[in-house]
């Protein structure tokens, strides 16, 4: 089932040069669909890149406004049913790619606390590898594993991406 709708939108506030590339982002969570929730969430993200000759390193925070859920009371439980949502997460991390070889391999270590009221702070790490079939294919997969947090679990990912436009 449908378990809500996401706008995003983007802006790069300027290109790297001797600072870092700074980007602003806002998200609208939208409680569409059977599993969408009843509430409707905005996030405003911030983020930051450097590279430097042999990685390049990435900052990003977020804050989510909209009501806090609990796990007792199944009314606001459903406000967010379906929808992974954090009250603000900050993360790092590093990336090395290897052009010739069409190879992006990259590690992450980030913090959130769940929009669930009654949650503790996750902490979690992971890494994973981007492979480059052709210039529109791309493979991906990656683990992590969340080390605090009330859902303390490992996690594997796996995806492909092809791109089509128009010519």
């Amino acid at each position: 089932g449908v378990a809500g709708l996401e706008l995003s939108v983007l802006h790069a506030l300027n290109m790297e040069t001797s600072i870092p590339a700074l980007a602003v982002a806002g998200d609208l969570s939208l409680p569409v669909g059977p599993l969408g929730g009843t509430a409707t969430y905005g996030t405003f993200k911030g983020i930051v890149t450097r590279t430097l000759p042999w990685a390049r390193f990435h900052g990003n925070a977020q804050f989510t406004a909209g009501p806090s859920t609990t796990g007792d009371d199944p009314a606001t439980a459903a406000a967010n049913d379906g929808r992974d949502l954090s009250r603000w997460l900050a993360g790092v991390a590093v990336d090395k790619t290897f052009a010739l070889h069409s190879l992006l391999v990259t590690a992450e270590s980030f913090a959130e606390q769940p929009i669930n009221s009654g949650s503790s702070v996750a902490w979690s790490a992971g890494a994973g590898i981007r492979y480059q079939l052709d210039p529109r294919w791309t493979m991906d997969a990656g683990i992590g594993r969340r080390f605090s947090g009330d859902n303390r679990a490992w996690y594997v990912t796996l995806g492909s991406a092809y791109s089509l436009g128009l010519r």
